[in-house]
This record gives structure tokens, C-alpha cells and sequence, in this order.
């Protein structure tokens, strides 16, 4: 059986599904199994996969379109590997993805999700700049409860962590944050990595813009959920998350990080006070000494 199954459901993909596969196929860790599930696709791209030699390629059709969240857990039903690689055919995968995202496993065993950072492309624009999550699990559970702060694309998880939540459920939108949502209640760990591990395809009629109203209900219940069930990670927690994090963080996921952190002192604690100590040390923790330490004064004289 292979280590990894890299799962792509396929519906009308076009041109973009032959670079998608061949990214996949470029991976330096080579033992993996590629299925590909063909939903009801009427535009012959699927057809392109005949020109790639390679034994690794499943191909399974649905009889009908049955949508992409039901063919990924086909795909899920037919997988041998230990993880499952999320992918889309669109979207491509850079070369060492499996490579870095099986290395962070190994760091830390009891992880059962890692994902990664991503850039956004568009046929006619340029590379955007690298969106990095926060790599532990006390800060991805934070950011989480207020959405998903990684792209689906770019994240790898232990097979049986999918199976103990019986994969996808069958929602119009944002079946991924559902599904990260679901595996958290379960107590499973997240984790994620700072390479850059997917370049993920902007398409301006894509479904998340024609449904943006649907997958804000979708997206905000199951925020809601989250913010209900799962608990804030502790103070001590973050803490060492943050001291965690590489002394390259980007400046941006610290930001973000802080400002999560505030938002849930607010919330959920109470008292500018707290407040203020919480952003300032998880400011000077992330790296940010004299920032931090400034912000610290500063919101400590205005919580006074």
C-alpha cells in the first residue's frame, strides 16, 4: 500500500486538470497513489490523463455528478495510504508538498492534520503574497473558531482521523471548515508547515463568489459551533505556541494572530486588562521584542 493517497474529484477541470496531475506527479516523495473521480465531466478534459504513463493514476468515474464533497469520500473509500492529500484539479501542488507535510507528522506524532502555507494565482495576475498559517495546534484551534485560516488544498490528514468522522458532509459550501470543525470536536490535532506547499487557482465566476451568500450562513453556523463546543486554548498554551512559531513568521499571521487573541479576551474573558497583557505577550513571543513591548506599555496605560 502506499504512504499517501492524493484524492481530486474532477468535474468539466479543462486545461487546468493536465498541470494539476503533472504537479502531482513531480512530487519528490514518490510512494503515493493519485485518485482521480471523475464527476460526470462532459468537457473531455478527463480523457488528458491517457497521456500521462504513470501506474500511480486511479481513474474512477460517477455515473452522475454527485458533487465534489460525496467523489471525495468515494475517493476516501477506495484510499490505501495512511494520509490523505488534498487536492483539486485546478490547483497546483509544489514539488516537495508530500516531503514536508510527511517530515511534520514525523516531528510531531500526534498531529492527525497538517497544512501549509498557499499562493493565489490567476490566469492573467500575478503570484499573490505567501499566505502562512500559524503551525500549532493551540493557534490553529484559535483562529479556527472564527474560520479556517488555511486553504483545503493545502492540508494532509491521517486516514483514519478522516474515517473516525466519516469524511465530508454533503453542504453546498465550505464542506472543508465543516469537516476541520467535526474533527476538533472529535479531539483530533492540527498542525502545519511554512513551506509553500499549493498554488491555489482564483477563477472570478468560481462558486464561492456566485453562492458568497450561502457560504456566509454556512460559514457563520458553523463558526458559531466552534465558538460553543470547542474551548480556548489556554493562556500557557498560546504562549508556547507563539514561542514556537520560526523566527521568520511573516509579519502578517502574527498580526492576525494577535488580533485573534484580543477578539477572544474580548469575548470570552472580559476586561481591557487582560486584553492588553494577552496581545503583549503573545506580541513580544511571536519575535516582535520592541513592538510588543511597546504595544504592552501602550495598553496597559490605556486599560488603567
Amino acid at each position: 500500500m502506499p504512504t499517501v493517497s492524493v484524492v481530486m474529484p474532477v468535474y468539466n477541470a479543462g486545461g487546468a486538470l493536465r498541470q494539476a496531475v503533472a504537479s502531482v506527479l513531480a512530487q519528490t516523495f514518490e510512494d503515493f497513489e493519485l485518485i482521480v473521480v471523475d464527476d460526470g465531466s462532459t468537457d473531455g478534459a478527463i480523457d488528458d490523463l491517457r497521456r500521462f504513463d504513470d501506474e500511480r493514476i486511479r481513474l474512477v468515474r460517477n455515473d452522475a455528478n454527485i458533487g465534489a464533497a460525496a467523489s471525495r469520500n468515494r475517493a476516501l473509500g477506495l484510499a490505501g495510504g495512511q494520509y490523505i492529500a488534498i487536492a483539486d484539479s485546478d490547483d497546483l501542488m509544489q514539488p516537495r508538498r508530500l516531503e514536508v507535510q510527511l517530515g511534520r507528522f514525523d516531528e510531531e506524532p500526534d498531529l492527525d492534520l497538517v497544512a501549509g502555507a498557499s499562493q493565489v494565482f490567476g490566469d492573467a495576475d500575478p503570484v499573490s503574497p505567501v499566505s502562512v498559517p500559524a503551525t500549532t495546534h493551540a493557534a490553529l484551534t484559535l483562529g479556527l473558531r472564527y474560520g479556517p485560516s488555511f486553504f483545503h488544498g493545502s492540508t494532509m490528514v491521517r486516514r483514519r482521523a478522516m474515517q473516525s468522522v466519516e469524511g465530508y458532509r454533503d453542504l453546498p459550501l465550505t464542506e472543508d471548515y465543516d469537516l476541520y470543525s467535526r474533527l476538533l470536536l472529535s479531539g483530533h490535532r492540527f498542525g502545519a508547515v511554512t513551506d509553500v506547499v499549493l498554488l491555489y487557482r482564483n477563477h472570478p465566476g468560481g462558486i464561492s463568489k456566485t453562492r458568497a451568500a450561502e457560504a456566509r450562513r454556512v460559514h457563520s453556523e458553523t463558526s458559531e459551533r466552534l465558538r460553543a463546543d470547542v474551548e480556548i486554548p489556554a493562556l500557557e498554551d498560546l504562549i508556547a505556541s507563539a514561542r514556537r512559531e520560526p523566527v521568520g513568521w511573516r509579519a502578517e499571521p502574527r498580526l492576525r494572530y494577535l488580533k485573534l487573541l484580543g477578539r477572544t479576551a474580548r469575548e470570552h474573558l472580559g476586561g481591557p486588562r487582560r486584553v492588553a497583557l494577552r496581545c503583549g505577550v503573545a506580541a513580544a513571543c511571536c519575535g516582535l521584542t520592541t513592538w510588543g513591548s511597546l504595544l504592552m506599555h501602550l495598553l496597559r496605560r490605556v486599560a488603567r
